[in-house]
């Protein structure tokens, strides 16, 4: 799993956010041009935070669309990191969104 450095990152973060108390979920956005899906960021994470003695936490993902600017001005939404400028038919375009994974939020548990 190449995502496991990532995942590592992820869970140690949510656990320093949660000062000490049980984690019932985190939320995580995984940009389209991240590279990894976020189905396996998600199951890295899980394993991430089991191995820190944090189980059984929920995790949802949020997917963030990835976005393009072209040397020709134009800047759209994209299905994939490589495909040409509608516009010009150029692929020297700039990925400006989406090629990230950031975690969103932490919730505990109540005591």
């Amino acid at each position: 799993m190449h995502e496991m450095h990532i995942a590592s990152a992820i869970a140690e973060a949510a656990i320093a956010n949660a000062g000490g108390a049980k984690i019932r979920r985190i939320s995580i956005d995984v940009g389209d041009a991240f590279g990894h899906s976020a189905e396996s960021l998600a199951r890295a994470v899980g394993l991430a935070l089991e191995a820190r003695g944090a189980a059984g936490v929920s995790i949802e993902t949020n997917r963030i669309r990835s976005k393009a600017r072209c040397v020709c001005g134009d800047e759209r939404e994209i299905g994939r990191p490589f495909e040409p400028c509608p516009d010009c038919g150029s692929l020297a375009r700039e990925i400006t969104a989406g090629k990230d994974c950031a975690l969103r939020t932490v919730e505990v548990k109540e005591a």
